[in-house]
Formats: C-alpha cells, structure tokens, sequence
C-alpha cells in the first residue's frame, strides 16, 4: 500500500502555498496593469438517451446538457500568467470559480471554491477508456475503487513538472476537516506512464480516511493498455477498507474513432459484504470537429459486495456539441 505521512505536508500546504501564493497573485495582478488581458467563452451541449434494467428508476431516458465556461487571463512583467474562470450550467447559476497562477518552470498554482485536477486526482485514471470509466456507467453503486481525492471547498491546488516527472498536490479546509493529497506521473520511457498517489480524507462524511493508488499505461501504435489499483483505509472501523483493481484496453482505429473494455474488482474487508463488486463496460466514441457521438454499456455484478442484490445494467448514447 503506498501511504504518505501528512502531518507536515498539510501544514505546508495550508500555510505556506495559501500565504505565498495569495500574496504571489495578488503582486502580480498589481504588476500586471500595463498589459492587456484576454477573455474567451467556451461552453458544450449534448443530448443523451439512457437505458437501465427493470431493478432502477429509470426516470426521463432522455436528457440534456450544457455548460458555458467564461476565462480571462493576462500576464505579469515577470511573464507569469493570471487566469480566471467561471461556469454556467444548465441550472443557470455562475459557479465553480477558479484563479490560477502560471509561474512557468516554478509550477503553477491553483484556487477554487471546489475540488480541482490536482494531487491525487491528477493520477487517478490512468486506465484507458474511450468515454467514461467502467465505475462509472452505471452510477448506482456506493462502492468506490478509485481514488477521489480532496472534496472540499477552499481548494488549493499546485502542479510542478522537471523533466518526465510531474508532482501535484492539493489541500482544502472547512468546517468539515481537512483533505490532502499528493500525486507523481513519469512518463520517461516511450510509451509508458508511471502513477502514484495518496491522500487522507478528514471530512465528516469520511474521518481518518486514507487513500492510494499505482498504476501504469503503455501505448504501442493505436493500442493503450492500463493496470491500476486503489485502497480505501477508513481509521475508524479497518472493517469498511476497500480495495479496487481496475484493467482496460482502448483501441484507436482512426483519428476519429476510439474503442474501448475495462474491468474492475473491488474487494471488501466487511464482513457484511461477502462477494467482490464487478465492473465491466464497453464503450465506443466518434469525433467530427467540434461534435462528437459516444455510446457505452456498462455492468455491475454484485454491487455494494452484496450476494443477493441485482445486477445493474446501463446503456447510453450522446451526441454532444463543443465551442
């Protein structure tokens, strides 16, 4: 199991990278006046048509989504980069802010009012696929397998690359405690990529949880294959541990079409949970410019590591537009 101790990393964290680069931002938003700054909108739309086995609320099959993504960015005279963005969902409310700090060869900074790509999120997915993880197609299922890294709000987040090797951290604090996580990824010989990461979750959803995670991927021609394993270590009861091992290939057929299969077991040391929770799922996925069609199936067998509860079985298709 790969553990990193965070009672010190959490206090750099929290008090260093907060004082440093908040002061670091807001010097260089002053130093920044004299050069003009850009502002972009980006945004995606999509239509999807989902089916589910008799045993799940199926609901509406057909959905829609949007999203519309507004950026600003300027640089600094020591040629850093600024940048800010929000969102608009099909909610309609403007959130999800985030400020970000590019210093070039020193890293790069992040600020959020939510959980950001870094730290052990930035390495919990190596496992190739061409839509969406195979954990993640049927949607019901309470068992984890995969890292999740930091949840809170008040995100801090750093990414630094030297060479193949990058590291990223995180932190986030409220009311509810505080998570940390760090995460490494080599990519130093072709073809091959090399992750690891941990992290301890201190929420009131998750106290004293510590997480994990290794893996790789190798690339040869159109063909990626990945292995990666997860543990989930709960300080308060080692009767709620999980362990999650995740496998998949991804074909690409062309530059247009992907293919992909994966599998993942999870096992549980609750003695409630006699059976291992299987996922398996098939996925396709075809671009044309800015649109894009994508179409999987995916399965869980014994969900939760129940022994009697019903298979799970969804399939879903989505044509989706990006500008």
């Amino acid at each position: 199991m790969f553990i990193i101790n965070y009672n010190n990393i959490g206090d750099i964290m929290n008090d260093k990278l907060k004082k440093v680069g908040l002061t670091a931002l807001a010097g260089s938003l002053a130093a920044s006046t004299a050069y003009a700054g850009e502002v972009s909108v980006s945004g995606s739309w999509g239509v999807a048509y989902q089916t589910k086995d008799s045993t799940e609320v199926t609901g509406n099959p057909l959905t829609l989504d949007d999203s519309i993504t507004f950026s600003g960015s300027g640089d600094t005279d020591q040629g850093w980069t600024i940048g800010m963005s929000y969102e608009l969902d099909s909610t309609g409310v403007l959130d999800d802010l985030k400020a970000t700090l590019d210093m070039g060869d020193q890293g790069k900074l992040t600020f959020g009012e939510s959980a950001g790509g870094s730290g052990v999120r930035a390495v919990k997915n190596i496992v190739p696929h061409a839509v969406t993880p195979v954990y993640s197609m049927t949607d019901t299922t309470t068992a984890w397998g995969t890292a999740r890294g930091t949840n809170q709000t008040g995100y801090i987040g750093y990414d630094l690359t030297v060479g193949d090797l990058m590291i990223s951290a995180d932190t986030s604090k409220d009311t509810g405690g505080t998570d940390r996580s760090i995460g490494i990824k080599y990519t130093g010989i072709d073809g091959l990529t090399l992750v690891a990461g941990s992290g301890e979750l201190n929420t009131a959803q998750a106290s004293g949880e510590e997480q994990s995670t290794i893996g790789f991927s190798y690339a040869v021609g159109g063909v990626t294959i990945g292995l990666q394993q997860s543990e989930h270590d709960d300080e308060s009861s080692s009767n709620a541990d999980e362990t999650g091992t995740y496998a998949g290939i991804s074909f690409a057929m062309n530059d247009n079409l992907t293919l992909s299969y994966g599998q993942q077991e999870i096992e549980f040391d609750a003695t409630t949970k006699t059976q291992d929770e299987t996922n398996s799922g098939l996925a396709a996925s075809y671009t044309m410019g800015s649109m894009s069609v994508t179409a999987w199936a995916g399965k869980t067998e014994n969900p939760n590591g129940s022994s009697t509860a019903a298979d799970l079985e969804s399939r879903k298709v989505k044509l989706a537009f990006s500008f």
